[in-house]
């Protein structure tokens, strides 16, 4: 019976991920999926800066090139050139104080983005999309989480992953995909107050055979028995080797104030950038995935 409900609650969670997005790159003779994403409102996107960000190391520095991102909504198969929208970004927003570690460790509390498209989202004609539910303030602290979660990481970015949880090398999945995630025990580490780490479930009628890879991947929670989603964090890192090692999330309900300023175009602590009119967006369809 348990296995019946997962399979059906599995269904139902393909049919219902309408929030996810796939970041994309417009190369010589294809399109590259970059990374993942959510829909926030009709006119933004929430993600990594890794996304969108080209990052090269000069003398000790780090310099950051934006480059043309489109971001594909409604689809579960990338391969579909035609099953998705495609909408150019205009502007990309980060948080103007930026909170790290050391250089090289990369491990940034604040590494959250803000995608602005051209042109809307037709969320209220189209069922193929919906835009996620915001946390509340500091809501999914570890401390404060006292009954578990039904938590969910989407994208398409996941790989095959061996017995002992080691990464199948080759490509990623083409198609949307989920696993269930649980909180992981905290440890002491700069920022933690601002993460999420999550491993896989201990629970033998959970047996993942992927791992999610996907810089701005979504975390989130399913409620029950509404069915709606509500986002927990964004993707820190890649999975590493082991899969099961777990996942570091931005906490989104430590940057609420962000994402409000970005949405009511308040730009005092927001780092605003203007990408250059292209029409990768119209080209995309006529294009194979990479």
């Amino acid at each position: 019976m348990l296995k019946r409900s997962l399979a059906s609650l599995f269904f139902g969670l393909l049919l219902s991920i309408a929030y996810q997005v796939s970041v994309q790159l417009l190369e010589d003779d294809c399109r590259r999926h970059e990374c993942g994403g959510a829909i926030l409102d009709e006119w933004h996107v929430i993600t990594s800066p890794m996304c969108f960000d080209v990052v090269s190391l000069v003398n000790n520095d780090i310099f950051k090139q934006n480059v043309n991102n489109v971001i594909v909504a409604g689809t579960r198969d990338l391969r579909n050139k035609t099953s998705g929208l495609y909408r150019e970004v205009e502007y990309t927003y980060e948080p103007a104080k930026s909170v790290h570690g050391t250089l090289f460790r990369r491990k940034r509390c604040s590494e959250i983005a803000i995608l602005k498209l051209k042109n809307p989202l037709p969320l209220d004609t189209d069922p193929r999309i919906s835009a996620i539910d915001l946390p509340t303030v500091d809501q999914y602290l570890y401390e404060s989480q006292q009954e578990p979660l039904t938590i969910v990481s989407s994208g398409f970015g996941f790989y095959q992953k061996y017995p002992d949880g080691r990464m199948v090398r080759g490509w990623d999945s083409p198609t949307l995909q989920w696993d269930y995630q649980e909180y992981q025990d905290q440890y002491p580490e700069p920022c933690d107050n601002m993460t999420v780490k999550t491993n896989f479930p201990e629970d033998p009628n959970i047996v993942p055979t992927t791992c999610n890879s996907d810089y701005g991947a979504p975390l989130v929670e399913k409620k029950n028995p509404t069915g709606k989603y509500t986002l927990i964090g964004i993707a820190l890192d890649r999975a590493g080797r082991y899969c099961d090692l777990g996942r570091k999330f931005v906490r989104v309900s430590a940057f609420l104030d962000f994402i409000g300023n970005v949405r009511n175009q308040v730009f005092d602590e927001v780092i605003s950038k203007k990408i250059p009119e292209n029409h990768d967006a119209e080209l995309m369809p006529s294009y194979p995935l990479c």
